[in-house]
């Protein structure tokens, strides 16, 4: 048997299955993918060849599985320290790790000896409140700030799980589709809205600034094939939506909060009305088919000129817009990463 495995009774194997999981939930529930993806980006950083440091989601899972008869004690210390506990404390896990060892055949009783394992020496308590990591001290949140902490986790800003191309083409075909829906419902209902660039939201902020702007560009030029040639230089709009949500997405802590998701959402609709007031002006007149013509009309009637009618009534619908549109992506985003978890995490047959 390799030094490094020990065989545990299945009573203590559960006990110690369990105070991993509170560890882990205490360090905001991270899937088994996502310990799995720490631990190989750990290996590489000390040096250890890619191909050697990678280990699979369901190596990890097992470490976490109750009823388990083995233990491997030098995972168990590579599980712990990514997921927050401190050097120091990673030997104390090892320990408690190894305690519940089957007695070796020989002298002296029959039977397996199966000790509890205990809650490691405390030390210290950390000023940050971070998860101690000795076992059976790892502290549980509230619920309503376990949600938060899982859903700040889940922002696509740290994507847990990687798409394959299947799936890079089937989210951007719907991304596509869900801005064509926006813009037929905004113009079905005259909304001074337009509703059409929530999937390209979603694909900058999910594969990046240049992807967003070729589904902003796109979905314009797919709904010109059926209206015809009556707003074709907007497409500019979508590019430049779709590169600054998609830069926007990149800065780091950017999405961290409500107010700096309302930040990123109030520079796409500044950036936007920059582009599409010359747009409209030059291009078509300072006429447009869209609701906002009547505000166009107001401002014109109250004696501003085309330039600033409408760039005052594209500003004011695009803040709206724009705003609504990052806490919709948002919120679409973190409902796909859960499913994906969710996915990924149906356990695996022994």
């Amino acid at each position: 048997m390799s030094t490094r495995e020990q065989h545990v009774g299945s009573g203590t194997a559960e006990a110690f299955a369990d105070r991993l999981q509170r560890l882990r939930r205490a360090a905001g529930d991270p899937s088994y993918g996502d310990v799995a993806a720490r631990i190989t980006a750990r290996r590489v950083a000390v040096g250890t060849p890619e191909a050697a440091a990678r280990i699979a989601r369901s190596t990890v899972y097992d470490v976490f599985r109750p009823g388990r008869t083995r233990l491997n004690v030098s995972l168990v210390g590579e599980v712990v320290r990514v997921l927050g506990v401190a050097d120091g404390d990673v030997e104390e896990w090892q320990r408690a790790a190894r305690s519940p060892v089957v007695a070796r055949p020989g002298p002296g009783p029959a039977g397996p000896v199966r000790p509890e394992v205990g809650p490691a020496p405390s030390a210290q308590s950390e000023a940050d409140e971070r998860p101690t990591g000795r076992p059976g001290s790892a502290r549980l949140t509230s619920s309503a700030s376990a949600v938060v902490a899982s859903s700040l986790r889940r922002w696509p800003d740290r994507f847990r799980h990687d798409l394959d191309a299947g799936s890079v083409v089937l989210l951007v075909a719907a991304a596509v589709g869900l801005d064509l829906f926006g813009a037929s419902v905004s113009e079905q209902f005259h909304l001074p809205i337009w509703l059409d660039t929530i999937g390209t939201a979603v694909i900058a902020l999910r594969l990046g600034p240049w992807a967003g702007a070729g589904v902003g560009a796109g979905a314009v030029l797919l709904n010109q094939l059926a209206h015809g040639p009556t707003s074709f230089w907007f497409a500019l709009v979508g590019v430049v939506a779709g590169l600054l949500w998609g830069a926007g997405g990149r800065l780091r802590g950017l999405q961290r909060s409500s107010w700096r998701l309302l930040v990123l959402g109030l520079v796409v609709a500044v950036g936007c009305t920059a582009v599409a007031t010359p747009v409209t002006v030059l291009a078509y007149q300072a006429s447009v088919t869209h609701g906002t013509q009547a505000y166009i009309d107001l401002l014109s009637a109250a004696g501003d000129g085309p330039w600033v009618a409408v760039a005052l009534a594209n500003l004011g619908a695009s803040v709206l817009d724009k705003v609504l549109t990052t806490f919709v992506a948002f919120a679409l985003l973190v409902l796909l990463e859960r499913r994906m978890t969710r996915a990924q995490e149906t356990p695996l047959p022994d």
